[in-house]
């Protein structure tokens, strides 16, 4: 079914496609507004939509009269234009989208390319009657266009840029011109003076012999006969010729172009199909491409007629009888058979007749002459020069060609195709600055005709295609009362969400007993969303009722329920509020710190029972690092997720969201350690620490076990401690590092030699600024090898650690039953704790002497 096109579109349309194929204006007349050729409409939502569709049959193109004067219809029996039938298409959908489709096209818009069998879609123009009776008939005495499958598209999807396509299934171009018949009239006329000079060459020949000089002592007759050939067999009864798409009948004058074959011969011009936005047919580069075409076809149907016409004549036989009488010689007889190929090219001998020896030689020698030779040779040139002088311009192919075709381009080709060019113009892809549709829409033809163009008398659009489309966001409405309950005679606010931006919603309660619904108009925001006061009648029945809105634009209900009380009837509202549980969201993380590769726990609780959580992890910056969707809340409220830290996470504060399906959040903070904590892999505990696979009391042990001591193990800030080690690679040197009991590195002593026993002696100042504690002193040699010793930091007073019972100062980690005594502490906790801090501190201290040696080396130490 076809859409009506209105002058413009309904306000809240959001998308139109309109499919037309025939178009335009002739003789003053709007074919867009005949009702017959209407295209196919669609329009969303005012009109008809998603699709409407409406083939034309030829029988109704063609009965629509449209009158051109002078007894000339556009269309019909007596019609300059015959169309076949052809299929409309247009969509609109509520999404915003545009599809239009004209021409040989199926019912979903894909155009056939070369056309279908149900919808041909040819259009054939015939400007001949435009012609007759006019001057023009002396140059043009036919003219017409046949069009194959004519047709075009476009759309515009998602509020983008439209994009449009058209198809050409072929374009020939038919003319007859006086011009061009006159050619074959030439030729005819050059067969017939050939004739001619052929019948005569006997006489000729005859004349040339007659001037034979024989010095008075002889007399020459000849007798000449030449069998001329029949030209006029020669010159066929139809000379056409053809070249890149284009044919030259030159006995009818008729030409035929296939432009979609001339275009795809000439590589500097794009094929029929690819033409750009608004492209003339008969362009200049085109016009010039059918004048070359026409020439050379021209010249190649010429060309053999004129080269078998030579051969004709150069076949032709010439046979000489020459008598000499010579006075008191007697009568010598000279014979020359050849043809005019060969006397013409030299090759031609005469003869001296049989037993004539001793009268030639008389003669030759009463002559003065040299040899008999010479007397033949004079024969021969005589017969030869008066040949040549009756026939040279004939059997000269290429000036006989020039004479006929040299003036082919000036004097037929182009006083032809401009008229053409004043009698109809064709423009292809037409893509015009405003589109049918409006402002905001977009057209393509296919084709455009225009029928004497300076003052159209016709412009035809075939195959016009035209969308309008917007991005609609996608429809999803949904409402919300409150209050929920309400007494006859109040009201009740409505909000809604999810709707077309600012279009006209209706929102309403069922009438009573059956009577008009209890109603309100609003307008959504630019966002779809409203806000609006809904009056309950005083005298509306009460119990639960339904609230409806609904958009013009989006045409998708959306309910609430409603509860209508009598007046001082409690509701259920307040048991309702009592019985929905506030949930209030915590989250932890277990354990709360963690190196790269650890695998934590994240816990949450008093989330909405049955709901999901999506839980994103960020680092500092606000960058996320991972994800963790749909994790399910059991009845409690409670969910539990293991998360593993991704590798090469950097050392920082990780925050862990989680929200549920109602937007209830949480969060918590998760450390991040570098990996060489005491349970990283290079901390004490790790496969590469004091106690690990690798580590000195691992498996792998190696030959050396370095040892560090410090003299005196506790020592107050600013005092001088020495500090020991052994087991050493020998002759090398370590580097040494201070680090307090909160991973803070307080010291650092470079370059320490080690002895040939492998042990070293440095002395350390430690730094006023000192809090009381314990300090890990790591040695790490050359190859890596490192080890660690204990020192106690403390008081000004001699006190440091963690005080006891009594208020006295004991080293930190010490409790009860311990004691401290030498250098190093002797049981308990302590010992362990720091052993594992000092494997810890060794191997850090053993990477950073690597990064310091290598530095070092980098700078050319």
């Amino acid at each position: 079914m076809a859409g009506t096109v209105p002058a413009s579109a309904a306000p809240e349309d959001v998308s139109e496609g309109l499919g037309q194929f025939l178009g335009g204006d002739a003789a003053g007349l709007n074919l867009d507004a005949i009702v017959e050729l209407q295209g196919a409409y669609a329009e969303n939502p005012s009109g008809t939509n998603p699709v409407s569709a409406n083939p034309l049959s030829a029988e109704l193109l063609n009965s629509v009269g449209v009158d051109l004067g002078g007894s000339l219809q556009l269309l019909g029996p007596n019609g300059i234009l015959q169309l076949g039938t052809v299929n409309q298409f247009g969509e609109a959908t509520d999404e915003g989208d545009a599809r239009a489709a004209a021409g040989a096209v199926s019912d979903q818009g894909a155009i056939s390319v070369g056309g279908s069998g149900g919808f041909p879609a040819n259009a054939d123009l015939n400007l001949t009657p435009l012609l007759t009776g006019t001057e023009a008939e002396s140059i043009l005495s036919a003219l017409s266009l046949n069009l194959g499958a004519v047709s075009s598209s476009a759309e515009q999807i998602d509020g983008g840029a439209a994009t449009t396509d058209y198809d050409v299934a072929g374009a020939t171009l038919n003319f007859s011109s006086p011009l061009v018949g006159a050619i074959y009239g030439d030729l005819q006329t050059t067969v017939e003076e050939l004739q001619t000079d052929v019948a005569g060459l006997s006489e000729s020949i005859s004349g040339g012999l007659a001037s034979v000089e024989l010095g008075g002592v002889a007399t020459l007759d000849s007798e000449v006969t030449v069998v001329p050939p029949d030209l006029s067999e020669v010159l066929p009864a139809e000379v056409i010729g053809t070249s890149s798409g284009v044919t030259v009948d030159l006995t009818s004058g008729a030409v035929t172009v296939d432009l979609a074959a001339l275009l795809a011969a000439n590589p500097e011009l794009p094929d029929l199909n690819n033409l750009g936005p608004n492209s003339p047919l008969l362009s200049a580069g085109v016009t010039a491409a059918i004048a070359d075409g026409i020439t050379q076809a021209v010249t190649d149907a010429v060309s053999p007629v004129v080269a078998n016409l030579e051969n004709a004549i150069q076949a032709a036989s010439v046979d000489v009888d020459v008598t000499i009488d010579a006075l008191l010689i007697g009568e010598i007889a000279v014979t020359l058979d050849a043809t005019v190929q060969e006397l013409l090219a030299g090759e031609a001998t005469a003869v001296f007749a049989d037993d004539q020896e001793g009268l030639v030689e008389e003669l030759v020698s009463a002559l003065g002459l040299g040899s008999p030779d010479d007397l033949l040779n004079s024969i021969v040139n005589a017969v030869t020069g008066s040949l040549g002088s009756a026939v040279d311009g004939v059997i000269d192919a290429e000036d006989t060609l020039d004479e006929i075709t040299g003036s082919l381009a000036a004097e037929v080709v182009g006083p032809v195709l401009t008229l053409v060019n004043e009698l109809v113009a064709v423009t292809v892809n037409v893509q015009p600055a405003t589109g049918d549709l409006g402002g905001a829409s977009t057209t393509v033809r296919a084709l455009q005709i225009g029928v004497l163009p300076a003052a159209p008398l016709a412009t035809v659009n075939l195959a016009s295609s035209t969308v309008r489309g917007t991005d609609v966001p996608a429809i999803g409405p949904s409402i919300g009362v409150q209050p929920s309950e309400v007494e006859q005679g109040s009201s009740t606010t409505v909000t809604g969400e999810g709707f077309a931006p600012e279009e006209s919603v209706t929102v309403s309660i069922p009438g009573v007993d059956g009577g008009d619904p209890v109603a309100v108009e609003t307008t959504t925001n630019a966002e779809g969303e409203f806000e609006v006061d809904l009056p309950v009648p005083g005298d509306y029945p009460t119990g639960d009722v339904q609230v409806t809105a609904e958009g013009a634009q989006s045409q998708t209900p959306a309910t609430a329920g409603l509860v209508v009380l009598a007046p001082g009837e409690d509701g259920d509202d307040d048991d309702d509020d009592a019985d929905e549980a506030e949930v209030d969201p915590s989250l932890g993380v277990e354990p709360d710190s963690a190196a790269p590769g650890d695998e934590v726990t994240i816990e949450g609780d008093d989330f909405v029972p049955g709901s999901t959580v999506d839980i994103v992890i960020t680092d500092e910056d606000g960058d996320v690092i991972g994800t963790i969707e749909d994790v399910q809340v059991d009845e409690d409220g409670e969910f539990s997720q293991d998360w593993t830290v991704p590798e090469g996470t950097d050392p920082g504060d990780l925050t862990i969201i989680a929200e549920d399906d109602e937007g209830n959040s949480a969060e918590a903070i998760l450390v991040i350690v570098d990996g060489t904590g005491p349970d990283g892999d290079d901390g004490p505990d790790g496969d590469n620490g004091a106690d690990g696979d690798n580590g000195a009391g691992g498996d792998d042990d190696g030959a050396l076990d370095p040892g560090v001591s410090i003299d005196p193990d506790a020592a107050e800030p600013s005092e001088t401690v020495t500090i020991e080690g052994d087991d050493f690679t020998p002759g090398g040197t370590v580097i040494i590092e201070i680090v307090d009991e909160g991973g803070n590195t307080v010291g650092t002593i470079d370059d320490v030699q080690v002895g040939d026993d492998g042990s070293f002696v440095v002395d350390w100042t430690l730094p006023a600024d000192l809090s009381p504690g314990q300090l890990v002193v790591t040695a790490t040699d050359d190859a890596g090898n490192a080890g660690s010793g204990i020192l106690d930091v403390l008081d000004r007073d001699g006190a440091g650690g963690v005080r006891d019972g009594d208020g006295d100062a004991t080293p930190a980690g010490a409790g009860d039953g311990s004691d401290r005594s030498g250098g190093l502490a002797a049981t308990g906790a302590t010992v362990a704790t720091f052993g594992v801090i000092a494997l810890v501190l060794t191997l850090l201290g053993a990477g950073l002497y690597m990064v310091s040696r290598h530095r070092r080396l980098a700078e050319g130490e």
